[in-house]
C-alpha cells in the first residue's frame, strides 16, 4: 500500500493544475503512472483503495514540509519491506494493520533500516552513473530539449542515451558539466590520492586494476583512472562545500525536471545524500538567491515523490559544511 499511496498525491489540488502535471510527465512516467492507476483498481479491495485516499488526503492537507518527511517515511517502510525475506514479509502481511507495528519494530531490530547518513569516505570513493556537476547539466539540456528531441532520445539504450544528450547539450552550447568557480581538481586530487595510500589503498584505481596490460589497455585504464580519480575530487568537493537551503518543493520539481531514466539513477542513494546531491546540483543551476520559477513549457510537474526525498539543507556552493540531523525513535 505504500507503494501505491503516492499515486493520488496532488488529487486536491484544481483540475487545471493537474492536467498541466500530467502534460508535463514523460511517455514512461505516464506509463507507469496508467500501471499504478490500474493496480489500484484491480488489485486492492475498496477497503485498501478507500483506506489509501484516505491517507493521501490527510497527507496532502500538510504543509509541503511535512508532506515531505512523511512520504519519505512511506518511501523507506516499502524500501525496508522489500528487502525483509518473504516468509517475513508474509508475518506482517497476514497480521491485522493495528497489530503489525509490534512486529516491526521486532524485525526493525534484527533488519535495521539502512542509516540515513553516508560515511564520508563512501561518499567520496563513489562512483555512480552522473556526478552533481552532471546532473545540473543534464537539467539544464531536458529543459532546452524539444518534445521532439526527447522521444528521440527516450527511445535509444542506456548507453546510447546518455552520449545523445550530451552531444544535445553541445548544439545547446551547454557543457557536459556546470563546475563551480571553486573547484579546484588537481589539490583534491593529491588530497585524495595521499588520504587513500595512508588509509584505504584499495581504493586507489591502480589497486583495483592490477593485472600487466598491453599498451593499448594501459592507455584505457589511465583515461579510467583519471576519470575515477576526478569524481572522487567531485565527491570530496561536495562534502566539504555547504549547499545553500533549497525549498523541498522546489527540489522535487528540479528532480522531476531530469530526464526519468537519469531520475533512476538516484534510487540507490539514502534520502539524505540523495537530498545533498540534488541540492548541491540544484544551486549549480540556480545559484542563490536565484531559485527556480513554474510554469513555462518545459517546466516540471507539481513535486511528487523524488526518487530520494529531500530535507531541508543549509546549503550553497562556497560556504563551510554543517550537516543538520533529525532526531527521532520511530523505526522510520
Amino acid at each position: 500500500m505504500s507503494a501505491l499511496a503516492v499515486v493520488l498525491i496532488a488529487a486536491g489540488a484544481d483540475l487545471e493544475a493537474n492536467w498541466t502535471r500530467i502534460r508535463a510527465l514523460s511517455r514512461e512516467q505516464r506509463t507507469k503512472l496508467l500501471e499504478n492507476l490500474r493496480r489500484f483498481d484491480l488489485e486492492l479491495t475498496p477497503e485498501k483503495r478507500q483506506a489509501v485516499r484516505d491517507l493521501d488526503r490527510r497527507i496532502a492537507e500538510l504543509d509541503p514540509a511535512k508532506q515531505f518527511e512523511y512520504l519519505a517515511v512511506l518511501r523507506r517502510y516499502h524500501n525496508w519491506f522489500n528487502r525483509l525475506p518473504e516468509n517475513l514479509q508474509n508475518d506482517v502481511l497476514s497480521k491485522p494493520p493495528g497489530e503489525r507495528m509490534a512486529l516491526i519494530r521486532k524485525l526493525v531490530a534484527a533488519h535495521p533500516v539502512p542509516t540515513a547518513d553516508t560515511p564520508q569516505f563512501l561518499r567520496v570513493a563513489e562512483l555512480g552513473e552522473y556526478s552533481p556537476f552532471e546532473l545540473a547539466s543534464l537539467y539544464k539540456i531536458w529543459q532546452e530539449a524539444s518534445s521532439a528531441e526527447r522521444d528521440k532520445i527516450a527511445r535509444l539504450a542506456p548507453r546510447p542515451r546518455r552520449e545523445a544528450l550530451f552531444r544535445l547539450g553541445d548544439q545547446l552550447k551547454i557543457p557536459r558539466e556546470i563546475i563551480p568557480p571553486r573547484f579546484q581538481e588537481e589539490r583534491l586530487v593529491g588530497a585524495i590520492e595521499k588520504t587513500w595510500r595512508k588509509t584505504r589503498p584499495l581504493l586507489l584505481p591502480e589497486e583495483l586494476f592490477k593485472k600487466k596490460l598491453d599498451e593499448a589497455s594501459q592507455k584505457k585504464f589511465e583515461g579510467r583512472a583519471r576519470e575515477i580519480l576526478r569524481r572522487q575530487s567531485i565527491n570530496l568537493f561536495l562534502t566539504k562545500t555547504e549547499v545553500r537551503s533549497v525549498d523541498p518543493a522546489r527540489l522535487a520539481q528540479f528532480v522531476q525536471g531530469l530526464p526519468p531514466w537519469v531520475q533512476s539513477t538516484l534510487d540507490p542513494y539514502p534520502p539524505d545524500e540523495a537530498r545533498r546531491r540534488l541540492a548541491f546540483a540544484y544551486r549549480l543551476v540556480f545559484p542563490y538567491p536565484e531559485e527556480r520559477k513554474g510554469g513555462g513549457p518545459r517546466a516540471a510537474a507539481v513535486p511528487q515523490v523524488p526518487a530520494a526525498p529531500p530535507k531541508d539543507v543549509r546549503a550553497s556552493p562556497a560556504e563551510p559544511k554543517s550537516d543538520a540531523r533529525t532526531n527521532t525513535s520511530a523505526p522510520f
